[in-house]
């Protein structure tokens, strides 16, 4: 018959605690002053992409900033006639544009000193106008809320 073959144990409790009993091996000071010049490096780099990233934002913020001063912000204009009073958002021309209400189709003309707002139609002059008295401004804020309400 077959002879029962032998289990041998790899580990044995005296080899486990020989490996954890041998003393690490202690870096070279070569190499040790490597790990802190790597760790120096990488302090610099990290440095240099935050103040990159910083950079990239406020740049963006200023361009942000400087596109809202230059754009031309939608008003709210309150204007009678005839005691009918009527609000309309007016848009302001910009550069070679000229300045539109968004509920009509005729051309918008503002006295700034005399508080009046004339209507007309392309090609006419001022005599063929419709007159409106300017009551109140509003921002761009009550702008918003007016379209939204109404849309």
């Amino acid at each position: 018959m077959a002879e029962p073959i032998k289990r041998k144990k790899l580990l044995t409790k005296e080899t486990g605690k020989k490996k954890l009993s041998q003393p690490k091996a202690q870096p070279s000071p070569q190499q040790t002053q490597l790990d802190k010049q790597r760790a120096e490096y990488e302090k610099k780099q990290l440095a240099e992409k935050k103040a990159k990233a910083a950079k990239i934002k406020f740049s963006l913020l200023a361009l942000l900033v400087v596109i809202y001063i230059i754009i031309p912000k939608p008003q709210v204009l309150v204007y009678e006639k005839l005691n009918m009073v009527s609000e309309s958002i007016y848009w302001p021309g910009f550069t070679k544009e000229q300045a539109i209400m968004l509920d009509t189709n005729q051309q918008v003309i503002i006295d700034e000193q005399l508080n009046i707002i004339y209507f007309c139609y392309r090609g006419e002059n001022k005599q063929n106008c419709q007159k409106y008295t300017l009551i109140e401004r509003k921002g761009m804020f009550a702008a918003a809320k007016l379209y939204f309400s109404n849309h």
